[in-house]
Formats: C-alpha cells, sequence, structure tokens
C-alpha cells in the first residue's frame, strides 16, 4: 500500500523548518533533524533495488553546486585519497578513490590547455 507524503516549508516563530505529513500525523524538522533523515536515507536508499544508474544521463536533472568546496585527505591505510565535497544541502560526502582511479581524474580534469596539439592529453 502506497502513502502519500506531504512536504511544506514553514516558518515556525521565525526558524524556516520541513512540515512532514505521512498517515495523517505530522512533524516539523529544523535543519539538524532532516540532516539526520538525509543520512539515514542514504544508507537505507544504498540496499534498495534497483540501485542508482552507474552512468550520468543527459536527460536526467541533478543537483549540482558551483564554486564547490572540496577537501583531500591521505590516509596511510589507503592506498590513494579520500575526497570529500560539500553540497549546500546534502553537506559533506566522502570518496574514497584509489590510486588507480586517480589517475583517471587526473586525466579527466587536466584542462585543455594542456592538451597535445592532436586533441589528446599530455
Amino acid at each position: 500500500m502506497t502513502q502519500q507524503i506531504k512536504l511544506e516549508l514553514v516558518n515556525e516563530y521565525g526558524k524556516p523548518s520541513l512540515l512532514l505529513t505521512l498517515d495523517g500525523r505530522t512533524a516539523a524538522l529544523a535543519a539538524e533533524e532532516l540532516d539526520e533523515l538525509i543520512e539515514v536515507l542514504g544508507v537505507v536508499r544504498a540496499d534498495l533495488t534497483p540501485a542508482p544508474e552507474q552512468t550520468v544521463s543527459k536527460a536526467e536533472r541533478y543537483a549540482v553546486e558551483t564554486n564547490t568546496e572540496w577537501h583531500v585527505h591521505q590516509n596511510p591505510l589507503f592506498d590513494g585519497v579520500l575526497l570529500f565535497l560539500r553540497h549546500s544541502g546534502f553537506g559533506w560526502t566522502g570518496f574514497g578513490l584509489p590510486s588507480e582511479q586517480m589517475d583517471l581524474f587526473m586525466e579527466a580534469t587536466t584542462p585543455p590547455s594542456e592538451w597535445k596539439d592532436n586533441g589528446t592529453r599530455n
């Protein structure tokens, strides 16, 4: 049985929150509670099928950040780097890039100005 979820942005006492209604019950979620819900939903979604697409679709709409904050950390227990990207709505998300993926990432992000005359990367 499918239940309808109603989401509404409200300003209760001047502080914005998300009003979530499900099965006739309502809860107001502040930013901290919404962060916790988003984190739990991400963990649960990772175990559901079908899995998210493996490729980026040009027909799909994505949440895209510009001027993204990022940090790279090295860990002696991991052969690669930990890349953290910050989204204004989702917060910090970490990705472990093994050294072979780092090489591919570096190649993919080489600016065209550094390409050879034949259009290939140096």
